[in-house]
């Protein structure tokens, strides 16, 4: 299968205090503007906020159209200005930085400890030494120290659990303390347990309705203890069509069961208190090529629907509960800090944004 934001197209360590600004536009607060394609967001037990950059590529050419650098990075926003707490981590993507892939999700357990998913490579991709070392790993940032604690990418490459196309890109982590940690991988259609540094298939993610592959993007703990992932979905037989990406639930020992369906795009999953479960949706219309919508659906626990952010939100992905009760979400989350002001996006720029829900 296609890497997953080209599919979507067709539709180190270092502390540094950063020199982002905050705003408000479009009926959204935006938190964190110029960031380089946000991916996944979390919240700590201290209430900061972590989001992770996939980067703006690099100045290395790898294969057509695709160049190799080092500019992914973790966000850290705690009450003041952004930060980039982590650098110097894997980025692969076009010239200009858009539709890039390197870090792409991000949990930190309660101990602080923080756990990032990277962008796997083609099981055949000659990887320079430091790439390699990052490519298709969940790495571990804890007391200074990166470390892998588990290689996914030789996982998918070795095994093909879903029996499609070998394909690694971990792209969501769950970090649930005691080096627990959930993992999953969107190109393998896949789900990890990783304890320690062991990681086991925990689920395979069936195919859709019309054939598509999965595409798993996002984990969230739900409030029965159980694991709830959402699908983006893949080219499937047949013309493209709507809302038939689904959340899956998935206890350990049982197949994965469909919790709700009728979903588009499906890139962020979250829960709050009360039971309520968000649902980003990067594209209303993935049917549209030129449909750049995006936005998160309420879901009650009885089943009841509400869209919010439509007409603020823009290929948004990772979704988070704030410790103030708000969701957080990254905006715009396929282009660099700086998009050219020419050409479809017309300079917008990847962006951390609130949305208050009460």
């Amino acid at each position: 299968m296609k890497r997953l934001l080209a599919t979507a197209a067709a539709v180190t360590l270092a502390t540094t205090t950063g020199a982002f600004g905050a705003g408000s536009a479009g009926g959204v607060t935006v938190v964190a503007p110029h960031l380089n394609n946000p991916r996944g967001v979390w919240v700590a037990k201290d209430g900061s906020i972590y989001v992770a950059e996939a980067g703006k590529a690099g100045p290395a050419s790898v294969a057509k159209d695709t160049f190799l650098g080092f500019s992914s990075a973790i966000v850290k926003v705690a009450g003041g200005p952004a930060a980039r707490v982590v650098r110097n981590l894997i980025s692969a993507g076009g010239r200009d930085g858009t539709f890039t892939t390197g870090a792409d999700g991000v949990a930190v357990d309660p101990s602080g400890a923080m756990y990032v998913a990277m962008t796997g490579a083609p099981c055949a991709f000659k990887a320079p030494a430091a790439a390699k070392a990052q490519i298709g790993q969940l790495l571990r940032v804890r007391g200074g120290k990166t470390e892998s604690v588990a290689d996914l990418q030789s996982l998918e490459c070795k095994n093909n659990y879903d029996r499609t196309d070998k394909n690694p890109n971990p792209y969501a982590v769950l970090a649930l303390g005691g080096d627990h940690e959930i993992v999953v991988d969107a190109g393998g259609n896949t789900v990890f347990d990783v304890r320690g540094k062991k990681a086991r298939l925990l689920a395979v993610i069936p195919k859709l309705v019309n054939g598509a592959q999965a595409v798993p993007t996002s984990i969230a703990l739900g409030p029965d203890g159980a694991y709830y992932v959402g699908a983006f979905g893949g080219e499937g037989k047949g013309k493209p069509k709507r809302n038939l990406s689904r959340v899956y639930r998935i206890v350990p020992g049982r197949k994965p069961t469909v919790y709700r369906s009728g979903f588009n795009a499906i890139t962020g999953l979250a829960f709050a208190k009360d039971g309520t479960m968000y649902v980003t949706e990067f594209s209303t219309d993935p049917t549209n090529q030129n449909n750049f919508k995006g936005d998160v659906v309420a879901v009650s626990k009885s089943g009841a629907r509400k869209h919010l952010g439509v007409g603020s939100l823009f290929y948004p992905a990772g979704a988070a509960i704030g410790a103030d009760g708000a969701l957080y979400v990254s905006n715009w989350s396929i282009l660099p800090g700086t998009a050219p002001k020419t050409g479809p996006f017309k300079g917008k720029n990847g962006e951390l944004v609130r949305l208050a829900l009460s």
